[in-house]
C-alpha cells in the first residue's frame, strides 16, 4: 500500500486472501472475506480441520483444528450428546487426545458407517462448522466509519505517520536541550578558573547568570547546571565524553531534521519498525482456503452403500443391504 496508495481492493485481496485464525480452521470460499474487505460487512465459513484414520476394519476421524471462537471441551460433550440422542448417526465414541503438541478429538465412527457421510452430519448438526461474521466498524475523525481495507491500511499507515512524527520532535527538543547544556559545560572546562573566580565574587546566582551570560554568551539552563554543579567534577576524562556525546547529539539532530522535512523518510521507518515486528513475531498462515465452498445436500448427510431394489408380484418396491440380500441365499 505505501508503494501503491492507489491499489484497489481486488488487488490488496490478491495479497491478502482472507482472515488467519489462531485456532486454524478450514475456510471455505473466498465470498466472505470479500464482502469484508470491500464493504466493510460479510461471513466467513470455517470448518474444521480432520484426518480419517483406518485401524484395522475401524475408522475414526481425528479432528486436528476447530473453527474459531468454538470450545473444544463444549464441542466434544454436544457431539457425544448428539450421538447418544440419534441426531448424529454412526458415533461409536468420542474421546479428546490433545495434547500441548495440538488438538486432537477422536471421533470413532461404528463399523458399517461411512466417515464422510458422518462428517457431514456433524458439519449440519454441530460446531464442526461455523461462520464467523465481521462488522469492520471503527472510529476516524471522532465519526463511526464503516471500514473497508483500502481505508483500514490508509488509517493506519497515516498513524503510524503521525506516531513516527510525534517521537522524532520529542528526540528532537531532547537531543537539542541536552547538547545545549553539554556546550555550556564545556565553556566552563576550557575558562574553568575565570568562571570559578566570577562565581566566588559575585553575590547572588543572579550576578552569576548576568556575568556568565554577557562574558561566555550562557543561557539561563548552562548557567544554572553550572552553578548548582561541584567544579570538580569536569575532570579530563569527563570532557572526553562530553565531547564524544557533543559529536552522536549532533548526528541526531541532523537526522531528526532530515526526518520531520520529509514523508519519504518516515514512510520509509514505518516499513521497516513494520518489518521488524514480522521478523520478530511473524510466522506461517494457519488457516487454508478452499478456493470454492464446499455443498452439503440431504444426499451428503447418508452414507453410501450398495443396495438392491426389488419388485414383487403385486408391485411393491422393496430395498435392503447387499448383504443381507445374500444371507437370504437370493444372490
Amino acid at each position: 500500500y505505501i508503494d501503491n496508495p492507489a491499489i484497489t481492493s481486488e488487488e490488496l485481496f490478491e495479497i491478502i486472501p482472507g482472515p488467519d485464525f489462531p485456532t486454524a480452521p478450514l475456510i471455505l470460499g473466498k465470498s466472505g472475506a470479500r464482502s469484508a474487505y470491500t464493504t466493510g460487512r460479510g461471513s466467513v465459513l470455517m470448518r474444521a480441520r480432520h484426518e480419517v484414520e483406518t485401524k484395522g476394519n475401524r475408522q475414526a476421524i481425528v479432528l486436528t483444528a476447530i473453527p474459531y471462537q468454538v470450545g473444544k471441551n463444549a464441542l466434544v460433550e454436544k457431539i457425544a450428546e448428539a450421538a447418544k440422542e440419534k441426531r448424529i448417526e454412526g458415533v461409536a465414541d468420542i474421546r479428546d487426545e490433545s495434547s500441548k503438541e495440538g488438538i486432537r478429538v477422536v471421533i470413532d465412527v461404528k463399523q458399517n458407517a461411512d466417515p464422510h457421510a458422518v462428517l457431514n452430519q456433524l458439519y449440519k448438526s454441530s460446531r464442526l462448522q461455523e461462520s464467523y461474521s465481521a462488522n469492520l466498524m471503527g472510529i476516524i475523525d471522532s465519526q463511526p466509519v464503516q471500514l473497508t481495507l483500502p481505508l483500514i491500511l490508509h488509517t493506519w499507515v497515516r498513524h503510524r505517520e503521525q506516531v513516527i512524527e510525534r517521537r522524532t520532535r520529542f528526540e528532537l527538543v531532547k537531543a537539542e536541550a541536552r547538547i545545549h547544556l553539554i556546550e555550556g559545560l564545556l565553556i566552563v572546562a576550557a575558562n574553568g578558573r575565570d568562571i570559578t573566580d566570577i562565581i566566588r565574587d559575585s553575590e547572588d546566582y543572579p550576578e552569576v547568570h548576568a556575568r556568565l551570560a554577557k562574558k561566555y554568551k550562557m543561557s539561563e539552563v548552562q548557567t544554572r547546571a553550572v552553578y548548582d554543579m561541584p567544579l570538580g567534577r569536569l575532570t579530563k576524562q569527563s570532557v572526553g565524553k562530553l565531547e564524544a556525546e557533543q559529536d552522536e547529539l549532533g548526528e541526531a539532530i541532523k537526522s531528526y531534521k532530515k526526518i520531520l522535512k520529509s514523508r519519504e523518510e518516515i514512510l520509509d521507518i514505518v516499513m521497516d519498525e513494520l518489518q521488524a515486528v514480522a521478523d520478530k513475531h511473524g510466522d506461517a498462515r494457519r488457516s487454508y482456503i478452499e478456493a470454492m465452498p464446499l455443498s452439503m445436500d440431504r444426499e451428503d448427510l447418508i452414507e453410501e452403500k450398495a443396495v438392491v431394489i426389488s419388485l414383487s408380484e403385486d408391485d411393491y418396491i422393496r430395498h435392503m443391504p447387499v448383504e443381507a440380500f445374500r444371507l437370504q441365499n437370493r444372490g
